[in-house]
């Protein structure tokens, strides 16, 4: 049974106020909150810095390599010229070892390294060896040229997209490997060619012999056909009034026979010469004479008529029948 009491006497069951609680046991109290707080403050500290720890790491690590410029070499012999530790912290990679690794190939120029980032990539530029000429040794194993007239052999390269690309160059004959200088001058007179009439003859040229008389000939790369571009050394015939008339003028230099004739058979092979020999109708092709190219036709009769000489004239620039005199061809 409940008994009935006075209000005054529940006073002393409720629960007493902050304020009547004393000051000792409310610290107490409230103090047991605070490990809480330092512990949930610690955790997302940790895990912040664990965040920021990862996400800078991240940045460090190299996430990517590029190459460029090898038209020539595979990007896996790069990369393992390369030998790149991707272990290693980004910017604690050396790139000069690197390059040097890289140039140790014979085709390698120069390579040139550089960092790019976000995202952390290294780009790899290379510089390839461009071949011009090619000899043969007297073992029989080829050795090209340069743009730099530099030597290197084919044979030791590794890693090559196309190797029968790399031997697609024209080839110098009647030499052998160790004519050093005429090898050098036979690749200028490749180089001077093949650059001539924006390139006119640039795959023209099968190979480039050297003579016993020092002249130079030509063979084409689609037909063979022999072509006498005479030499360097050859000069125009002046009679002795001509040479003290030109002198007494003052004149300029005028461009040397041999480039003149160059520079008029790139003309004209450009014109009708390329298709003239394609028919496969010439003996061969001669551009000694100053200021025409003549091109000596196959007989084509059993009656076998007079030789027909077609006279290639840097004024018409027209195939012309002449009655001119055929010049000797010069032994090759």
């Amino acid at each position: 049974m409940h008994e009935a009491r006075p209000l005054d006497e529940f006073d002393d069951e409720l629960p007493e106020s902050p304020a009547d609680i004393p000051e000792e046991d409310r610290n107490w109290r409230t103090s047991r909150r605070i490990p809480i707080l330092l512990f949930c403050g610690a955790l997302v500290l940790f895990l912040g810095i664990t965040y920021i720890a990862r996400q800078f790491e991240s940045q460090e690590n190299l996430q990517g390599i590029i190459m460029e410029g090898n038209a020539s070499l595979l990007n896996s012999e790069i990369l393992s010229l390369a030998s790149i530790d991707t272990k290693q912290k980004f910017y604690d990679i050396d790139l000069r070892q690197i390059e040097q690794r890289i140039e140790k190939h014979g085709l390698v120029r120069h390579a040139t390294l550089h960092r790019e980032s976000h995202p952390n990539r290294i780009i790899i530029h290379i510089d390839e060896r461009e071949p011009i000429a090619m000899i043969r040794s007297q073992s029989g194993e080829p050795i090209l040229v340069d743009r730099e007239y530099k030597f290197f052999l084919p044979k030791k390269l590794s890693g090559l997209k196309n190797p029968e690309k790399l031997l697609s160059v024209p080839l110098l004959g009647g030499i052998t490997e160790r004519d050093t200088a005429a090898i050098i001058q036979m690749a200028k007179i490749v180089q001077m060619i093949r650059g001539m009439n924006d390139g006119a003859m640039k795959d023209a040229i099968g190979e480039l012999r050297h003579t016993s008389t020092w002249d130079f000939v030509i063979y084409t790369a689609a037909t063979t056909t022999p072509i006498f571009i005479g030499s360097p050394r050859d000069e125009r015939f002046e009679t002795t009034l001509e040479a003290d008339a030109n002198k007494a003028k003052g004149s300029q230099a005028k461009e040397s026979l041999f480039m003149q004739q160059i520079r008029l058979l790139s003309a004209m092979w450009q014109k009708q010469l390329k298709d003239e020999l394609s028919q496969r109708h010439a003996l061969f092709v001669d551009a000694r004479f100053d200021g025409e190219i003549i091109v000596k036709k196959r007989l084509t009769v059993s009656s076998r008529p007079a030789p027909e000489v077609d006279s290639l004239k840097s004024k018409t620039i027209a195939i012309m029948t002449s009655e001119r005199s055929e010049k000797p061809e010069h032994s090759h």
